[in-house]
Formats: C-alpha cells, sequence, structure tokens
C-alpha cells in the first residue's frame, strides 16, 4: 500500500470541521472560479474575433483583385478592369476558392425628405452569391435584375435609412458625379431593402446596386467591372491563396486580402490578443497564490504529523508526496470542476444569447459572442495542472527545515 496515498486519503476525506478541512474547500472553489472564468474569457474573446472577422468578410468577400494602384486609398472608384475568363479558370482552380463575384464602386450622393448622404455605392452582378450577406439583410428583400437595362432597385443601411427617413419601397434620388462631362447625372431607384452589419465604416459609407448602372454612369460595356472578391473554405491559409491568385494575375492586376484592404480593423482586433494574454496571466497567479496559501496553511496544521512521521523513521519524500497528494486533490477537482461550470455557461449563451451588449454600435455585435475550440480546454486545463506541479515543490523546502522535537511539540 502507498503510505502516501493512505494518509492523504484519510486527511481529504476527514469530515471534522477543522480549517484545513475549510482551507481546502475554499480552494477548490477559488482554482475552479479561476478556471472557469479563463474558458469563459477564451471563448469570448475568440468569439468576438471571429464573428466581427466574418462581417467583414461576409461583406467583401476574403481576397478582392483589382487593377494595381498602389497609391489609391481603399474606398475609392476602382480604375476598371477588362473580364478575363482564362484568370477566373485559373483562380478557381485553387483548391481554397470558394466563390468568384464582380463588383466595382461608385461616388455618390443619395437624396430624400431635404436629407442628403455621400455613400460609396457597391455594384454587383445578378451571379453575385448573396449567401453571405443575407444575413445582414433585416427588411426587403435582394435586387431583381432587369434583363435589357439596369436594375432602379437598391439596399441600403438602417443607419442611412435612418438619416434620410425612408423604408422600404421608398423612391430616392441619386446624384453622380461624371468624369467625361464634368456635370452631375441624377438617377431615380427605390430602396428594396435594407441591411444592418453593425460595423459603421460600412454601415455608413456604401449601398448596394446594380453593377449595370455603374457601368451606364461610366460608359463602360458588359465587359469592364471594377475586380473579382473572392470568398476562400479556410481563413487561416488566406494568405497563401492570396499569393497563389497574385502568381496568375499580369502585372496590371493585384490580389489582396481584406485584412490588407481594412487592416485597421484586423489590427484593433489583434490588440485583443493582448488582453487574452493579461487576463490569462492575471488569473493564473490568482490560482497559484490559493493554491500556495492552501499549500502552506496545509503543511502547517500537520506539523505535529509532520514530527510524528519523521521520528518514526518515514523519509522525506514520503511526507512530502502527502502534500503532493493532496494539492492534487485540490487541482484536479477544481480544474473539473472550473471546465464543467465554464463550459456549461459558455454552452448556454452560445445557444440561447441571453446576454446581450448594452451598445452594439462600439462592438458591432449585440449579443455576447461565444465560441468554443476544443483545444481551449486542455489548454487551460493542462496549464492549471502545470501549475499545480510546480507549486508542489514548495513543502519540499518546507519539510526539510522541520526538526521532529520541535514540530511534536509545536502547539
Amino acid at each position: 500500500m502507498n503510505l502516501a496515498a493512505f494518509i492523504a486519503n484519510r486527511v481529504v476525506r476527514n469530515k471534522q470541521h477543522t480549517f484545513s478541512s475549510f482551507i481546502t474547500k475554499l480552494s477548490i472553489t477559488a482554482t475552479a472560479l479561476s478556471v472557469a472564468t479563463m474558458v469563459i474569457a477564451l471563448a469570448i474573446l475568440y468569439g468576438f474575433q471571429t464573428t466581427v472577422a466574418n462581417k467583414v468578410f461576409s461583406f467583401w468577400g476574403h481576397i478582392r483583385v483589382k487593377a494595381y494602384e498602389p497609391a489609391k486609398a481603399t474606398i475609392a472608384e476602382e480604375t476598371y478592369i477588362t473580364k478575363n475568363d482564362t484568370v477566373v479558370q485559373l483562380i478557381a482552380q485553387n483548391p481554397n476558392v470558394k466563390s468568384i463575384n464582380t463588383f466595382a464602386t461608385k461616388s455618390a450622393i443619395l437624396t430624400a425628405n431635404t436629407q442628403l448622404e455621400g455613400l460609396l455605392m457597391k455594384g454587383v452582378e445578378r451571379n453575385f452569391d448573396t449567401t453571405a450577406f443575407e444575413q445582414f439583410i433585416t427588411k426587403g428583400r435582394w435586387i431583381q435584375y432587369n434583363d435589357s437595362t439596369y436594375s432602379k432597385e437598391i439596399i441600403i443601411s438602417q443607419s442611412i435609412a435612418n438619416q434620410l427617413q425612408v423604408s422600404c419601397n421608398s423612391k430616392i434620388n441619386i446624384y453622380f458625379f461624371d468624369a467625361n462631362t464634368q456635370k452631375t447625372r441624377a438617377k431615380n431607384v427605390i430602396v428594396v431593402g435594407i441591411f444592418n452589419t453593425d460595423i459603421e465604416e460600412y454601415d455608413k459609407t456604401f449601398f448596394i446596386g446594380d453593377l449595370n448602372l455603374i457601368r451606364n454612369l461610366n460608359y463602360w460595356d458588359t465587359t469592364q467591372i471594377g475586380g473579382y472578391e473572392i470568398y476562400v473554405h479556410n481563413i487561416a491559409t488566406l494568405d497563401a491563396t492570396s499569393i497563389a491568385i497574385n502568381n496568375t494575375l499580369n502585372t496590371n492586376w493585384q490580389s489582396k486580402t481584406i485584412k490588407e484592404e481594412y487592416p485597421n480593423i484586423f489590427d484593433w482586433l489583434n490588440l485583443l490578443n493582448t488582453n487574452k494574454y493579461v487576463l490569462l496571466t492575471i488569473m493564473s497567479l490568482v490560482a497559484a497564490i490559493n493554491l500556495i496559501t492552501c499549500l502552506i496553511i496545509l503543511v502547517l496544521e500537520r506539523i505535529k504529523m509532520i514530527g510524528i512521521l519523521k521520528a518514526l523513521g518515514t523519509k522525506a519524500s514520503t511526507i512530502r508526496s502527502i502534500f503532493i497528494y493532496q494539492t492534487m486533490y485540490i487541482g484536479l477537482i477544481g480544474t473539473g470542476f472550473g471546465v464543467a461550470i465554464g463550459y456549461m455557461l459558455c454552452a448556454i449563451q452560445q445557444y440561447t444569447g441571453v446576454l446581450t451588449l448594452p451598445n452594439s454600435d462600439a462592438y458591432s455585435i449585440t449579443k455576447v459572442p461565444i465560441q468554443i475550440l476544443w483545444w481551449h480546454i486542455p489548454l487551460v486545463a493542462g496549464g492549471t495542472l502545470l501549475l499545480c506541479a510546480i507549486i508542489l515543490l514548495i513543502p519540499a523546502f518546507i519539510i526539510n527545515k522541520i526538526k521532529p522535537v520541535a514540530a511534536i511539540q509545536f502547539k
């Protein structure tokens, strides 16, 4: 029989209301709360980053191919390129490419009810894959295209609809500047849908319309577009996919990821990693201090037992093992409860969305996002148990300094 395990088991299962019993229960509770907090924090931070990133990707795709214009601002009209079926086929051959859409943008001024807004129209064609964008449409429907000419239907954001005081089926005027004639051209259109991405940079900058309207305004033919937007299967290989696509293009075209096009959004999301590391460090320190305090109290309260065991010739390693078993008991039970509590709370939020954010405009989302990854659990649990193992070195220093005679007389 393992003597250290036997004694540790008797001490742990002692039902008397001793101070060490209270400290053990308190340490288990504190460890469980620390682990649960780390599990929840990782799920929320990763969920927030993923949710916002997916919104950006859903609006613009993952990669954009357009004319090579390094000096042009991101929010600006593109110089047209001509459709090239050969290039599209080469891009489509990449196993990570999911879909390819054509687009173009055009500066415009929307007016209604004596209100006006300067925006950028995003024009798309009939074959545009609306799967990713449909989640943002809160009212109305998608654009219906005209076979003979351009569609006079547009989709605007909820914030722009509020500014212009319009809703679905409202007729509004759009004014475009004609660079060729140096004059303004007006078009009458109907709002058929309203979207809301909760990303201010999009909602207050863009509206959706027919690419053929932009062609009409720019005197383009049916083969001329602003560029291609590409959706991929695996975001993890986004950069590699963009480089591979870029290698298939001629020198007048370029391929850029949306991360490169809108670095401010993704730099902000990456800053959240710092918060993640700080929080994990703080909670790890809390767990460490809790376990150290518990271990010292357990050793001090059992000084007489240590003295008697030493007087009976028990090895110091055996005595250390008693407290190692006790601490591992606290660590395992606390970690188990913490993982279970954290996972349960995350699952409740993920499936019910019971927790909402009071200021959705500031966070680009309305509900607290949760995304649990399989490696979160072993990361937190393994890290906590590793911390316990390191802390278990403390008994060696304390026990070695205890003298049997003094320990037996200790009160």
